[in-house]
């Protein structure tokens, strides 16, 4: 079975526990069922979202099957205290849009919402106003930051 095989493969190799939002890509070759090409993304997409806030952000990334997710996620720990957050009454419409959990569309509503009302409070405040699906509101709530100074 799967397991079996995951059992044998750790015991002949030794693999180091790695700390997702800090490793660089060297540190995360050394998982198993990770190259060059896989470490770059994880590197790369962690830059784009401000760091992970759940290892399960790893399915997100191209070419990433779920039995790698599956494999790796034992030897990760996560330190989410150095989330990135989006200062989001201060960002530029470019700045949102470079977040991936937003689309063109969320941004000029709430760009737009923004300009209008003088700034969001709240994640409250999003969702009752409609300015973002609740999939998406739920996906980048850890990395919006409110206030305004």
């Amino acid at each position: 079975t799967a397991g079996d095989r995951k059992s044998q493969y750790f015991s002949r190799r030794e693999v180091p526990v790695v700390e997702l939002n800090s490793a660089d890509s060297t540190a995360l070759l050394q998982l198993p069922g990770i190259g060059p090409v896989f470490a770059g993304r994880i590197v790369r997409y962690r830059h784009l979202l401000g760091g992970y806030c759940n290892v399960a952000q790893l399915s997100e990334i191209y070419g990433m099957s779920q039995e790698t997710v599956d494999l790796v996620t034992p030897l990760l720990l996560l330190d989410t205290a150095g989330l990135e957050k989006l200062p989001l009454n201060r960002c530029s419409f470019g700045q949102l849009l470079r977040h991936p959990y937003l689309e063109y569309e969320d941004v000029k509503n709430m760009v737009q919402y923004m300009d209008t009302e003088g700034g969001i409070g709240s994640l409250g405040e999003i969702r009752e106003n409609g300015l973002l699906a609740d999939s998406t509101l739920e996906k980048i709530a850890p990395y919006l930051d409110f206030s305004d100074d």
